[in-house]
């Protein structure tokens, strides 16, 4: 049996930022049913904002989005807010027959975030048909998600930098309205910017890492910002 004596583990949003930008500064958010972002300047140095968990964070993720859309269909219910199509979808998906049984099936039946995250295909449906609530659900969104990477830019000092921001997640691929409404946000305050799609698996993060920590002349280093 031959054993390693170089074992180096990283989370997955650290390997997919080098993925995609290997040695570039540059920044790596990622929505799915969660959501986290992270990026590095060219001396190296690594950031991290949210991935705290739907408790704490998860802020433009599917879960968040699924959540707020819940909310704006309860008040809708009360009578807070107007009508919302987002109402008669959640009564179909969830196979209920009121608001009353949606409450009661989330409770019961929808018991882990990935769960309800997977709710959130409703609120690109709605919104596409024009339904007010369900806009506003999906821009904060994307103006969550974009202060993520704003909070992330700035504390690298990369406002003025050439920088490409990777865009990971199925919110990112599936909702036209978060995606088009972040890089509308993130261009307008970093002219120089580039918002693109993940060119590369994560998987090969690991492998750049993996070449590099193996490489004499190594030159990125994890350095974290306290």
């Amino acid at each position: 049996m031959t054993e390693c004596g170089n074992v180096i583990v990283y989370t997955d949003a650290y390997v997919a930022l080098f993925a995609n930008l290997e040695s570039k500064p540059g920044v790596s958010v990622t929505a799915g049913t969660g959501s986290i972002c992270c990026g590095k300047n060219r001396q190296g140095v690594f950031y991290r904002v949210g991935g705290w968990g739907h408790l704490f964070s998860d802020e433009g993720s599917a879960y968040a989005i699924a959540i707020d859309a819940l909310k704006e269909i309860v008040k809708s219910h009360d009578g807070r807010e107007k009508p919302t199509r987002m109402t008669e979808k959640m009564l179909t998906v969830t196979g209920a027959k009121t608001v009353d049984e949606i409450v009661s099936l989330i409770y019961m039946d929808y018991k882990d975030k990935t769960s309800i995250a997977g709710l959130s295909k409703i609120v690109d449906d709605a919104c596409a048909e024009g339904d007010e609530a369900a806009k506003r659900v999906l821009e904060k969104a994307a103006m969550d998600l974009a202060a993520m990477c704003q909070a992330t830019i700035r504390n690298l000092s990369l406002e003025n930098d050439e920088i490409t921001v990777v865009l990971n997640g199925g919110v990112f691929k599936n909702s036209r309205v978060v995606r088009s409404e972040f890089t509308r946000l993130i261009k307008e305050k970093y002219p120089n910017a580039v918002v693109s799609d993940p060119l590369r698996d994560a998987a090969w993060g690991a492998i750049y890492l993996a070449l590099e920590s193996l490489s004499p002349d190594k030159t990125v280093k994890d350095h974290l910002i306290p």
